[in-house]
């Protein structure tokens, strides 16, 4: 009896341990170069500069005029410094192993094996083409919310100032 029972877990057992193999570090760099991961990841990064100069001139106007020239150099100067900062420090040089751990730990190889199939038909490169613009607009979108959010922050942050002079 417990020999039946054994042979009837390891009949179902292997079939499922075939199927949730990990995703091969090979096949999962194939499916980041094919879905552009680092160029994607790079992009962003371009487009943080500009994104931080708005949220700046932003809090400028909203302040009115009483921001003097040094204040502004000193955000530029920050800007551009932070920027460098990030580009080097999350470089997909020093990104591409945690992804591929990430992706080991999520993914099986049947799934890294149908992305990748999916992304070299017409319709995933498409999308992957399309990628970009996704990221664009969707940084737009958040330029939008944060550039509105701000005032309600200033305020916020006015409101606990006068709390804790109390």
């Amino acid at each position: 009896m417990k020999k039946t029972l054994y042979a009837l877990i390891l009949t179902f057992a292997l079939p499922c341990t075939a199927f949730a193999q990990p995703a091969s570090e090979q096949s999962i760099r194939e499916l980041l170069k094919i879905t552009k991961t680092a160029q994607l990841i790079d992009q962003s990064y371009t487009q943080l500069e500009p994104i931080m100069n708005s949220i700046f001139e932003q809090t400028v106007q909203n302040k009115g005029s009483n921001t003097d020239l040094s204040t502004k150099k000193a955000y530029e100067n920050f800007n551009k410094k932070y920027a460098q900062l990030i580009t080097q420090e999350l470089s997909w040089k020093k990104l591409e192993p945690d992804f591929i751990k990430l992706y080991t730990e999520v993914y099986t190889q049947e799934e890294i094996n149908g992305m990748i199939d999916f992304y070299k038909t017409p319709v995933g490169q498409s999308t992957i083409e399309k990628m970009p613009l996704v990221a664009d607009k969707s940084m737009q979108l958040m330029q939008t919310h944060l550039t509105q959010l701000i005032p309600k922050l200033s305020k916020l942050a006015e409101e606990s100032k006068q709390e804790v002079s109390k």
